[in-house]
């Protein structure tokens, strides 16, 4: 049986949800917490963060996460400029995972993830018996294509994680492609191809958005100067910091800090 997908029983939806949300109008990051039950959030718009104990998972569009019941995380939404707003779908479930189950964040095509999570919130919204065994057998087909990418999540968790390492190890300088490459013993041409074959991002969009999210957090949660925050986070000063903020979250660092503070 290894490395094959096995079936699931009959599966008891609790809940689906397409949700718009404004982080600047919410708390920067959830309380840590878990649940008696499963959850499959999938990011339309937005960036969504999750730490679960020593790591850190980065989604954006087309990412899908599978907390499996009593998984323990904390996470955080962001949005890019000039959308202040995120999109998600949300799909809770009591009932067993595939085995192999599907890991914590895989990353799907959007569109293909987005009209599978929008199929079974409407088949659902009928609330009759035949649309909720619908909806019920379009999860389970979501969760088992999750599942099939079991056997390349340690390949995909290695990669991502080697580069977040080296983000963490260097916040007081300027990573280059040839550093990220080098790290994970690739040619520069390989691994910027595979980087975004998983993530969907460019390896240096990654790093950049990572660090903008960590002086994000900094900028919530302390009181330190821009100025200061440029230094350690290794940016040429703080006018640059301000901008890549502006370009990332759309408005300044101090106005960023206001609304996060109310």
């Amino acid at each position: 049986m290894s490395g094959q997908v096995i079936g699931m029983a009959r599966l008891e939806l609790i809940k689906a949800e397409r949700i718009h949300f404004t982080p600047a109008l919410a708390r920067d990051l959830s309380e840590t917490h878990s649940h008696p039950f499963n959850e499959l959030i999938h990011v339309v718009r937005g960036s969504y963060v999750v730490a679960t104990g020593a790591r850190t998972h980065h989604g954006g569009p087309g990412s899908v996460f599978v907390y499996p019941a009593g998984t323990t995380h904390q996470g955080f939404w962001s949005c890019a400029a000039g959308e202040p707003v995120t999109e998600f779908f949300l799909i809770q479930w009591r009932g067993p995972l595939p085995v192999p189950s599907p890991p914590l964040h895989a990353q799907l095509p959007a569109e293909r993830a987005r009209h599978c999570a929008a199929w079974i919130l409407d088949t659902l919204a009928g609330a009759d018996r035949g649309g909720r065994a619908i909806a019920t057998h379009l999860l389970q087909a979501l969760l088992l294509d999750l599942a099939r990418q079991g056997g390349e999540r340690d390949e995909r968790d290695e990669l991502v994680q080697i580069v977040d390492s080296l983000v963490d190890q260097t916040t007081d300088r300027v990573l280059h492609l040839d550093d990220l490459a080098q790290a994970a013993g690739m040619s520069r041409f390989h691994f910027a191809r595979s980087f975004k074959a998983i993530t969907g991002r460019s390896p240096m969009r990654y790093v950049r958005d990572r660090r903008l999210d960590a002086i994000r957090r900094d900028l919530i949660a302390s009181d330190d100067r821009i100025a200061t925050l440029a230094v350690r986070h290794g940016y040429a000063s703080p006018e640059q910091l301000a901008r890549l903020v502006r370009q990332r979250f759309g408005v300044s660092p101090r106005e960023l800090r206001r609304r996060h503070r109310g």
